[in-house]
């Protein structure tokens, strides 16, 4: 049974125990992304909206 945890334990990343930031960095990059499409899409109903006046 204590070999089973040992080998268990030995695929782990300890980059995120050491690390706590390298645990985040797939949320914030999903993040920025979301951000990057928001404004995309603010940029193109703004364009779409001032042609809409001419």
């Amino acid at each position: 049974m204590l070999q089973a945890t040992v080998d268990d334990t030995a695929d782990l990343d300890t980059t995120e125990l050491h690390d706590p930031t390298a645990a985040a960095l797939p949320a914030v990059s999903a993040l920025a992304d979301m951000v990057t499409d928001i404004r995309r899409m603010r940029s193109d109903a703004q364009r779409r909206y001032c042609f809409m006046d001419l």
